[in-house]
């Protein structure tokens, strides 16, 4: 996204023969903008887990810590899902032809493509937008898988310590003291 991103800012003032933009106008760029802003957050997120399990002396302490940050890490992976999901939808609402994506694989790009291609491949454009937009979906997949494996563990967890009391409780009534 920041490929397309920097060749739209880099190219928007072009102007061709007949006064003819390379780009629709006016281009809406905050479908790219979101999807660019949801990847860094997530990366910086990722780099934050990563970071505490190399900088924590160890893998003992990281565990530690994510046991106590685990509900928040719950709620955090929750919220990703919520945040891709939106992004996914959003960023595909908003290809109407007149933003990055839409534009860079509409017709009229095709149309202009032999008068720009010495500074602009729509076509390449087109194609790392859309691979972006799959990634994206699968991001907001993983996130939700994730999010069950979590809650499937949680319950597997409170189950095991239900077992755990309840074998105490049955040893404590079969050898009183």
């Amino acid at each position: 996204m920041a490929y397309a991103l920097a060749k739209y800012l880099l190219t928007r003032d072009h102007v061709l023969p007949g006064n003819v933009h390379p780009w629709a106008t006016p281009t809406k760029i905050w479908p790219t903008l979101m999807l660019l802003a949801m990847g860094i957050v997530t990366l910086f997120l990722n780099i934050i887990v990563l970071g505490a399990y190399c900088c924590r002396n160890g893998e003992a302490k990281a565990d530690k810590m994510d046991d106590v940050s685990g509900y928040i890490g719950y709620v955090m992976t929750a919220g990703q899902v919520v945040a891709w999901a939106v992004t996914v939808g959003l960023f595909k609402m908003a290809n109407t032809g007149t933003d990055l994506w839409g534009w860079s694989c509409g017709t009229e790009s095709d149309a202009i493509q032999g008068d720009v291609q010495s500074f602009l491949n729509f076509g390449q454009l087109c194609t790392v937008q859309t691979g972006a937009f799959g990634i994206t979906i699968l991001e907001a997949i993983v996130y939700a898988l994730t999010f069950i494996t979590y809650v499937f563990m949680a319950r597997q967890m409170l189950h095991k310590r239900k077992m755990a009391k309840f074998e105490q409780l049955q040893h404590n009534r079969n050898f009183p003291r």
